[in-house]
């Protein structure tokens, strides 16, 4: 039964001490800087002691020395709040990495402070009669939170006055570059400093400045070469009064050239016919060379590989002649050693020798004369294989010729086609030159009307300076 009390007054309190720690945490960073000191001071203790959170924190609440063995547990509540406060912490000391370093540290002790402030507050908590201790600390922790609330103010506030001056800074140039631009002045330079949301402004309006100097120099080339185009037109026009009366004189003489043109497409057509025969008879004569030509490589191929044979039996041979000039000399010596006995014997020792020593010299003779052979015969192959390409692209071009003469005859009979409906056509350009005459006044009031228009934009246009 008095456990039971026991923990629902440690419970009463710590809710207490939660109220009071959110209290503190709305006002900013409580005990940054202060509750360390406060720790050390009140605890005694020194660098390398392990961490509050793993530990039984003695802290005296009284000055009677029979309160100061209690201790407590604080390990559950310190996981509990120092596990979300690291979370916020992070998060806080990257937004106030902007502002400055000396307020990036001060919101790095944050978090052992947190466990600080749990620390003090359960050891407030364990004597419940001891209401006063309780108000006290509270007191002196607001003391310590308005402390430290004035102390990042005044680490903040210049850190966002000098930020705050350096964006209107550049808001302002901004502003004076787009002034100009109204004005129709779009040679101010654009000085961009930083890569922030006002940078990118600033490069977007340096884009929009290049934009806009290649589009009004462009509308200005343009209106400029429509002013000069305008003017050849209307200069055209008076022309075109006088070349339209020639046009229907030399109408007849094109009816006549039209005639003149049939006969010779005709010709021409026929023509093509007898060449594309022509070029097809050369088309298969050049496949049968490049099938000649093929087997005259294969000819010399097999002569190749004959004569690679003979050089390998040649050097058989050379062998034997080698052999049997050591057997020659070997009888030599023991037909020495025979004396008398073995005279005849050295006899025709001697005469093999020379057998041998002259089919080794015919041996090497013919296989000089092969390997030359040979290398005639790939020589020989090389040109051959050669000329076999040879016939082979006058085949592919005696080829190309017979499409393109067949292209040729067909165009042909398209142009006569042609040609007729050319004549027809002669026929009604009389009749459209007479129209052509009434256009031509229209075209000139037009043009004049068109060159005044060209004239209005060249003069708005050059309102704006380029640089």
């Amino acid at each position: 039964m008095k456990r039971s009390v026991h923990d629902d007054h440690s419970r009463g309190c710590r809710h207490g001490a939660a109220h009071i720690i959110n209290r503190q945490l709305r006002a900013g960073i409580v005990f940054a800087a202060f509750g360390p000191l406060y720790l050390s001071l009140r605890r005694g203790s020194v660098a390398g002691r392990r961490p509050v959170t793993s530990c039984e924190l003695d802290i005296p609440m009284k000055t009677d020395t029979s309160m100061q063995s209690d201790r407590i547990d604080v390990s559950r509540f310190s996981e509990v709040a120092g596990g979300r406060w690291m979370d916020r912490i992070t998060i806080g000391q990257r937004m106030l990495l902007l502002v400055g370093g000396g307020t990036a540290t001060v919101i790095g002790l944050t978090a052992f402070c947190v466990y600080g402030t749990g620390t003090m507050f359960d050891a407030a908590s364990s004597d419940l009669s001891n209401t006063q201790a309780l108000a006290q600390l509270r007191d002196r922790l607001n003391q310590i939170a308005v402390g430290a609330a004035l102390g990042c103010l005044s680490l903040v506030l210049p850190a966002f006055w000098l930020v705050t001056r350096s964006i209107v800074a550049r808001l302002k140039a901004a502003q004076t570059v787009l002034a100009q631009f109204a004005k129709g002045d779009l040679s101010r330079t654009v000085d961009i400093r930083g890569s922030d949301e006002v940078g990118e402004l600033l490069e977007g309006i340096k884009s929009m400045q290049c934009s806009l100097t290649s589009i009004i120099g462009q509308v200005r080339y343009a209106s400029e070469s429509m002013h000069r185009a305008t003017s050849e037109i209307v200069a055209g026009n008076e022309d075109l009064s006088g070349r339209t009366e020639r046009q229907a004189a030399s109408l007849e003489q094109t009816a006549a050239s039209m005639q003149e043109l049939t006969d010779m497409v005709s010709e021409n057509a026929e023509n093509a016919k007898q060449a594309s025969m022509l070029a097809v008879s050369a088309s298969d004569i050049a496949e049968r060379g490049g099938e000649v030509v093929g087997q005259v490589i294969g000819t010399m191929h097999d002569i190749s590989v004959s004569s690679k044979k003979v050089v390998a039996i040649i050097g058989v041979i050379e062998g034997i002649s080698f052999q049997t000039n050591i057997l020659a000399l070997n009888a030599a010596v023991e037909a020495a050693r025979a004396g008398e006995q073995g005279r005849g014997f050295a006899v025709v020792a001697g005469e093999v020798r020379l057998l041998a020593q002259r089919s080794a010299t015919a041996a090497r003779e013919i296989k000089n004369l092969i390997e030359d052979s040979t290398s005639k015969v790939v020589s020989g192959a090389t040109l051959v294989d050669r000329a076999g390409q040879t016939m082979e692209e006058i085949r592919l071009a005696i080829r190309r010729v017979t499409d393109i003469m067949n292209d040729i005859s067909t165009a042909s009979v398209q142009q006569s086609s042609g040609i007729e409906q050319v004549n027809n056509a002669v026929t009604q350009m009389d009749e459209v030159t007479q129209q052509n005459a009434a256009l031509v006044e229209q075209a000139a009031a037009a043009s004049g009307s068109l060159k005044q228009q060209a004239i209005d934009l060249h003069n708005a246009v050059s309102k704006f300076q380029l640089g």
